[in-house]
């Protein structure tokens, strides 16, 4: 199993955005960024849950004191260069939902935008959504469950041609699949 560092961001229209890095300390330092961009509202944990901070083994090492459901100040214009000179690679998050998406809240992906690829859910309707957007017609289409825990991710029914099972060679092929 590779894992890739990565993140769901929030961008300043709340649109999801998937991130994935090519190294930690890229998605750390993107991280960093994205806090300084959130508005200073603090976490309410008896509304909103602990925002805890992690260790490698599972421990408990900090909580986050900033709420992270709020939008950043990034744009779903700029999240594209701005993931990109953290070593990153990005694509719109389960575009065919109703809330949080970037068809739902901004009602389209323009060219500008520069996007290479979107996320759809398993129940999505891919031929609907090309006909709606003709410009996902010529990008992958990555299928995911929007799962927030591990008991609720599915089993792998798609699969990704690497040249390795690196970091780089799996956003590599995820940048230029088709």
């Amino acid at each position: 199993v590779t894992v890739i560092p990565g993140m769901e961001l929030c961008t300043s229209e709340e649109v999801h955005v998937v991130c994935l890095f090519d190294g930690l300390k890229n998605a750390e330092s993107f991280s960093d960024y994205v806090l300084s961009t959130v508005p200073p509202v603090k976490n309410r944990p008896e509304i909103f849950g602990d925002q805890l901070i992690m260790d490698a083994e599972d421990g408990i090492i900090g909580t986050q004191e900033l709420l992270l459901t709020t939008a950043s100040g990034i744009s779903a214009d700029n999240v594209v260069k701005t993931v990109g000179e953290y070593g990153g690679f990005c694509y719109p998050a389960h575009i065919d939902r109703s809330s949080y998406s970037i068809i739902s809240n901004l009602g389209m992906i323009t060219p500008e935008m520069n996007f290479t690829a979107v996320e759809m859910t398993e129940n999505a309707d891919r031929d609907e959504y090309e006909a709606k957007h003709p410009i996902i017609k010529n990008m992958p289409v990555y299928v995911s469950s929007d799962a927030h825990y591990l008991e609720n991710m599915r089993e792998a029914s798609h699969t990704l041609e690497a040249e390795e099972n690196s970091i780089k060679a799996i956003l590599n092929a995820m940048k230029n699949s088709r």
